[in-house]
C-alpha cells in the first residue's frame, strides 16, 4: 500500500514521521509532506500528484490547516481513503475540518473521552480509533533519574520542581497563579 502523510504543526509532523518509518518497516510506500510548524505552505500540487497514486491519505489536524484540508479534499476527489490524526484535545472540532468530516474513513484520537466527543461531530460511518499520542508516551518514561535531572538543572534537593504536562497555555496559566517568590 501507499500512504501520503501530511502535517502542518510541529508535533504532528514528528508523529507523521514516526508513522512513516513504521509503515516503511512494514513494506509500505510513503510520501511525507511535513511543514513542521513553519509558515511556508506545503506544495499542494506535489501532494495531489502523490495522492493520485496512493491508497490512503493520513493527515494531521493543525491550527493552520489549509494544507491539510486541501489534501483531504484532493483525496476525496480522487476516491482515496482518508484518515485524520487528532493529536491533542478537541482539534477534531476545528472549524476548518467541519466541511470535510464526511470524507473521513478513520479518525485517530488520544483517549476514550476524545473518541466519545468526536463521535458526536463525525458521521456514524467514521471509524474512531484510540491511538494515544506517541510523543506524549516518550515523556512518560524518563531517560534520566530524579537525581540526574536535579543535577542537570542545578536544582537543590530542598527545592520543589513542578512539572506541567499539557500544552504551553497550561504552563503559562500555572506561572501566573504562583506567588512571586516561587517564580
Amino acid at each position: 500500500m501507499k500512504f501520503v502523510l501530511v502535517a502542518g504543526d510541529y508535533a504532528q509532523s514528528e508523529v507523521m514521521e514516526m508513522l512513516g518509518n513504521k509503515l516503511q518497516e512494514k513494506g509500505h510506500a510513503i510520501a511525507l509532506f511535513l511543514r513542521r510548524g513553519k509558515k511556508e505552505p506545503l506544495p499542494i500540487e506535489d501532494i495531489r500528484k502523490e495522492i493520485q497514486s496512493s491508497d490512503w491519505l493520513v493527515s494531521g489536524m493543525s491550527n493552520v490547516s489549509d494544507d491539510e484540508v486541501a489534501a483531504v479534499r484532493s483525496a476525496h476527489e480522487y476516491g482515496k481513503l482518508v484518515a485524520l490524526y487528532a493529536d491533542t484535545f478537541a482539534n477534531y472540532r476545528f472549524p476548518a475540518f467541519e466541511p470535510i468530516r464526511g470524507f473521513v474513513k478513520k479518525l485517530f484520537t488520544i483517549n476514550q473521552s476524545e473518541a466519545d466527543d468526536a463521535a458526536s461531530v463525525f458521521p456514524k460511518n467514521t471509524e474512531i480509533v484510540l491511538t494515544g499520542n506517541p510523543r506524549w508516551e516518550e515523556f512518560a518514561f524518563p531517560v534520566f533519574s530524579r537525581e540526574e535531572v536535579r543535577e542537570q538543572l542545578s536544582v537543590p534537593e530542598d527545592w520543589t520542581i513542578v512539572l506541567c504536562p499539557g500544552d504551553k497555555y497550561l504552563v503559562l496559566l500555572t506561572f501566573t497563579q504562583l506567588p512571586s517568590n516561587m517564580v
